[in-house]
């Protein structure tokens, strides 16, 4: 099963597959989404995110000018290195109760949730949108440090953005 990988980035990213790929650490970003069973926009957010913690490179390909080639750098491989036994001792202690058919569907129902999530913004059947987590953690931060909590609501298809402000709740 694929779980938030050992780097910190939010969600399942194929670090383990550029590990593997063996020296120099490198796969084509279509192989990633492919294996993830990913679309290309939440795999590229992903890479971004590692791309910024400075775990892996991407560089167009030179095959496809469309394509990018995925590289483990080598602070990757170390943070993979030291934290992906922990990590899968962990996952293995947390999934113990579940049978082999478990763990899979439990991995395509995260996935899911996690594909919903990563999308501009996800609607509820309730009638509520959900901002992705890393807009909620942005909002949350400055609702901490007094400023406003900006919520969207809904009317109809008229989305109406309301700052509320910690002082005063309005």
């Amino acid at each position: 099963m694929s779980g938030p990988d050992p780097t910190g980035s939010q969600g399942p990213a194929d670090v383990p597959g550029l590990r593997r790929a063996g020296d120099p650490f490198t796969l084509p970003q279509s192989v990633l989404m492919n294996r993830l069973g990913l679309t290309s926009g939440t795999v590229s957010v992903r890479l971004g995110r590692l791309e910024r913690k400075g775990a892996v490179t991407g560089v167009p390909s030179s095959d496809d000018g469309r394509g990018v080639m995925v590289t483990l750098t080598a602070r990757g491989v170390e943070l993979f290195d030291r934290v992906a036994p922990e990590h899968l001792d962990n996952e293995d202690v947390l999934l113990s109760a579940l049978e082999p058919h478990e763990r899979d569907q439990l991995a395509g129902l995260l996935r899911k949730l996690l594909v919903a999530f990563e999308h501009a913004r996800s609607s509820s059947p309730l009638g509520f949108t959900v901002e992705p987590a890393h807009a909620a953690r942005r909002a949350r931060r400055a609702h901490a440090s007094g400023g406003p909590l900006r919520l969207v609501v809904l009317r109809g298809e008229q989305e109406h953005v309301v700052d509320v402000h910690p002082s005063t709740g309005r």
